[in-house]
């Protein structure tokens, strides 16, 4: 993360000790979902909807440009009746993403091409989103279908590659977003390669 040098980063699987003390926020046990950001502080906002558990919605002090919903999913992992899903996220938030310009990141544990098994369907999610503003910037910046991406994020360690992180953002950013995902082979020491969204 220090190579990177982020104005704002969200770190699914980590744990606390491995943020810094200062602009960060975690939640979790063991491990779990942290969020750092330069920007300011960043605060949990109210409502949080704890059966979610990892989706953060948060301010941060300082930048009332966009309100973060950070994002880590366990969808049917969760042993809360499947609900700790993006489809749940957007439904419970979803006065948050209409009332205000919203920015989900995060690894989501999902991707359209699992929707066969999955009661459901993250295609919903996605389209819901549409319908209030929002876009993958992954997949309209290099013009892919999900499903069909190029460039996973994640590397299963039986050794198949996926693509399950993902940055929504409202859809008239995308004039001023650009993406860099590196290869999962540049970043030995996790099984997830980092996607980078710059908003000029």
């Amino acid at each position: 993360m220090d190579a990177l040098r982020p104005d704002l980063a969200v770190v699914a699987e980590c744990g606390a000790a491995h943020l810094p003390s200062e602009r960060s926020l975690w939640c979790g046990r063991r491990k779990g979902l942290g969020v750092y950001t330069s920007l300011g502080e960043p605060r949990l906002l109210e409502p949080y909807v704890e059966s979610l558990r990892w989706f953060l919605p948060i301010a941060i002090d300082g930048c009332d440009e966009f309100v973060l919903l950070a994002a880590w999913a366990f969808n049917h992992r969760d042993g809360l009746d499947r609900c700790s899903d993006l489809s749940t996220a957007v439904d419970r938030y979803g006065g948050l993403l209409s009332e205000n310009e919203v920015v989900i990141l995060g690894d989501l544990n999902n991707n359209v091409t699992w929707d066969r098994v999955r009661s459901t369907p993250f295609a919903d999610a996605i389209a819901a989103l549409r319908e209030l503003g929002y876009v993958s910037a992954y997949h309209e910046y290099f013009g892919e279908p999900f499903g069909a991406e190029s460039r996973p994020t994640y590397r299963h360690p039986g050794g198949r590659t996926y693509h399950i992180d993902f940055c929504f953002v409202p859809e008239h950013w995308m004039p001023r977003v650009t993406i860099e995902l590196p290869s999962l082979d540049a970043w030995p020491s996790s099984d997830h390669a980092p996607l980078i969204v710059d908003v000029s």
